[in-house]
C-alpha cells in the first residue's frame, strides 16, 4: 500500500490471510487493562506496519488523547524489532506492550504475558489481510495466464491449510525452525492458527478504510487513494 502510493507499479493479485494481531503485555508491565498503558513503551515490526496501524487505530477510537503515540502527542513510547525478540526484552523490561502478529502472541503468551486487545477487538481486527500476494501491473497486464497461475497456486495453498490442519502446523513449525532456529510447540501454533483466517479473498474496502487510518494517524503524507491497487478479474 505505502510503496502503491509513492507511485510503485505494484498490484495486489490474491490475499493469503487474515487476522492475527494481538496486544499483549509482560507480566512485570502491571499492565491488566487499557487503562493503564499510559506512558508505557509498545512495539510492533515496524513503523506504520499494518500491527502498528492496527494498534494506533484502536487506541484512537477510544478518544483519549494520552492513549496514542508520542509521535502524534501521546505519552505511549514507541520502538520497532523483530517479534522474535520479543520475549527478551519483555524479560528485560526494554517494553511493556506489544502489538504482534502470530505465532509470536501465542508464544508470548505462553510466556505469561496478558492480552491487553483480542484480534476480535483490535481495529480491522479479522478482516484485514495481513499477508497478501502481489505483482507489478505489468505482469498483471501482458501476462495474464502467469498471474492466474500464481492466484491458483495460492487458493490450493490456502486450501490445503484449511483442509488440513495438522500437516499445516507441522509444516509451519518446521518453516519457522528454518528460518529463525526456533522449534516451536504444536499447541501453540495451533493456537496461533485458530485467530488467523486463511482465504485468496480480499476486502477493498477494509483496505480503504486501512490506508484513511494510515493517514489520519500520519503515517502518510498524503490522502491515499487505492483505486486499481487491487487486480480486477
Amino acid at each position: 500500500m505505502n510503496n502503491y502510493s509513492n507511485g510503485a507499479d505494484v498490484k495486489i493479485i490474491s490475499g493469503a490471510s487474515a487476522g492475527g494481531t494481538v496486544v499483549v503485555a509482560s507480566e512485570q508491565s502491571g499492565i491488566e487493562t487499557l487503562e493503564d498503558i499510559e506512558g508505557k513503551t509498545f512495539i510492533t515490526p515496524g513503523i506504520g506496519c499494518t500491527h502498528n496501524v492496527q494498534f494506533e487505530t484502536y487506541l484512537m477510537e477510544q478518544g483519549v488523547d494520552e492513549l496514542s503515540s508520542e509521535r502524534i502527542g501521546g505519552s505511549l513510547k514507541h520502538v520497532t524489532g523483530n517479534p522474535a525478540s520479543y520475549q527478551g526484552m519483555f524479560e528485560t523490561g526494554q517494553v511493556d506492550l506489544a502489538a504482534v502478529p502470530e505465532p509470536w502472541a501465542s508464544i508470548l503468551i505462553d510466556n505469561g504475558a496478558k492480552v491487553v486487545v483480542s484480534t476480535e477487538e483490535i481495529a480491522y481486527g479479522e478482516n484485514l489481510p495481513n499477508v497478501v500476494s502481489v505483482a507489478t501491473g505489468d505482469l498483471v497486464e501482458n501476462n495474464p495466464d502467469i498471474v492466474q497461475g500464481l492466484v491458483d497456486a495460492q487458493q490450493k495453498a490456502v486450501d490445503y491449510i484449511n483442509e488440513n490442519r495438522e500437516e499445516a502446523q507441522d509444516i509451519a513449525i518446521n518453516a519457522i525452525k528454518d528460518l529463525t532456529k526456533q522449534e516451536m510447540d504444536k499447541a501453540i501454533v495451533a493456537k496461533a492458527m485458530d485467530r488467523i483466517t486463511y482465504t485468496t479473498e480480499i476486502d477493498e474496502e477494509v483496505l480503504l478504510e486501512f490506508g484513511q487510518s494510515s493517514f489520519e494517524l500520519e503515517f502518510l503524507k498524503e490522502q491515499p487513494n487505492f483505486e486499481g491497487l487491487v487486480a480486477s478479474e
